[in-house]
């Protein structure tokens, strides 16, 4: 008996003293459109109360404003547009409520519209972002700091005018990609898992020429 108090009292011990580990940020899917005011979150078909949604929005010209209730941006004139390298842009995120959002609606078309979704991920309050621009087929990312093991890197790149496929930079995933042909493209990125320290994305590309635009937000766990 004194043996299984013994034990029992160790057992105890351990499980008070176990630190919690935050959930490993995943990816829930991604979905984009081209020329429509009301893009829609369908094809993410596990999309969950919780989860952590975040689109890309540009055109090649022309403001435009994000008419959505409950979602929140970093640009200065959020919920409209900024116009920066001729890309005129609404990069956004939200986190899920009980009833998940279906889509977006906007005031004018988003030419190029981008969405992805995370679970047990947030965002950084202030936002913890990165920004550049540049104008050819490539562009160098600016390195930005990580403070929390398991954090994730999402970047939203455009291109003016171009319908352009976009090849990523290394160790970087394409979740989406929207490609118009007149008013420009943009994607989205992300690596998982990144550690704390300093994060230098690689070059990407483009597989056209053109005025360029590149923002990153780091996303931490939640939990």
């Amino acid at each position: 008996m004194a043996f299984c108090t013994g034990l029992l009292s160790v057992l105890l011990h351990k499980l008070l003293m176990t630190k919690t580990s935050a959930a490993e940020i995943t990816f829930v899917g991604a979905t984009s459109a081209t020329d429509t005011s009301s893009p829609s979150f369908s094809a993410i078909t596990d999309l969950q109360e919780g989860d952590l949604v975040i689109t890309y929005a540009s055109r090649g010209a022309g403001s435009f404003t994000l008419s959505s209730s409950g979602w929140s941006g970093w640009n200065s004139n959020f919920p409209a547009s900024n116009s920066n390298n001729s890309i005129t842009n609404i990069p956004a995120y939200k986190i899920m409520g009980a009833t998940v959002d279906t889509g977006q609606s906007y005031t004018s078309n988003a030419q190029a519209w981008t969405a992805v979704a995370f679970r047990n991920a947030t965002v950084d309050s202030p936002e913890v972002i990165n920004f550049a621009t540049a104008t050819g087929t490539s562009l160098s990312p600016p390195s930005i700091s990580i403070a929390t093991d398991g954090s994730a890197l999402v970047q939203f790149c455009a291109i003016d005018d171009d319908a352009s496929s976009l090849t990523p930079s290394t160790g970087y995933t394409k979740a989406a990609e929207a490609q118009n042909a007149t008013n420009g493209s943009n994607a989205l990125t992300y690596k998982l898992g990144l550690s704390a320290g300093t994060e230098a994305p690689a070059t990407y590309s483009w597989s056209t020429s053109d005025a360029q635009l590149y923002r990153a937000l780091r996303i931490i766990p939640s939990s």
